[in-house]
């Protein structure tokens, strides 16, 4: 049996071309970049487990004006005080508004939930928010565990205060 030297050439070029394709194709949860918030908030003892971009719900944009959202969930890097396998755990977002105006009233309203959404977000999630504006971008911060609902809306606080022109709208 007689090899030809193209064949070999071939199935060289497939067997790397199949180890590069695979090795590509190991992203990390993480797909979008940080803003300098979400760097601050790294900063404080927290990573990033995934991340998307998403079309907002036409309840958003109609009732908001929201323009563009961006959400992360973050894990503490460390457990929570006096546990060892409590990790506190959040999703953070970056919601784009027309104006800083339409910023702030949805921030004068974050606990209103979507009337369509999911029954969690109507039942008990649009509960356990928080956060603060920069300019026409409304930072949220929302957990699913009442346990860890101080620390979040600490840390939400500590960003605050940290960010520049940040700006706490009141709910109450």
């Amino acid at each position: 049996m007689r090899i030809n030297l193209s064949t070999i050439r071939f199935a060289w070029i497939t067997i790397a071309f199949v180890f590069l394709t695979a090795c590509s194709s190991k992203q990390s949860p993480v797909g979008l970049d940080l803003t300098p918030v979400g760097q601050e908030i790294q900063r404080h003892g927290y990573h990033v487990k995934t991340s998307t971009a998403m079309s907002p719900t036409a309840w958003e944009v109609a009732t908001f004006r929201m323009r563009s959202k961006r959400s992360f969930s973050f894990r503490a890097d460390q457990p929570a005080a006096n546990t060892r396998d409590y990790y506190c755990r959040f999703s953070f977002f970056e919601e784009m508004f027309d104006s800083e105006e339409d910023a702030r009233r949805r921030l004068a309203n974050i606990h209103l939930a979507d009337p369509e959404g999911p029954a969690e977000e109507r039942d008990y999630l649009s509960s356990m928010r928080t956060g603060f504006r920069v300019g026409n971008v409304a930072y949220v911060f929302q957990t699913d565990a009442t346990i860890f609902g101080d620390e979040v809306e600490r840390l939400s606080k500590t960003i605050a205060n940290l960010t520049p022109n940040a700006e706490i709208v009141s709910t109450e």
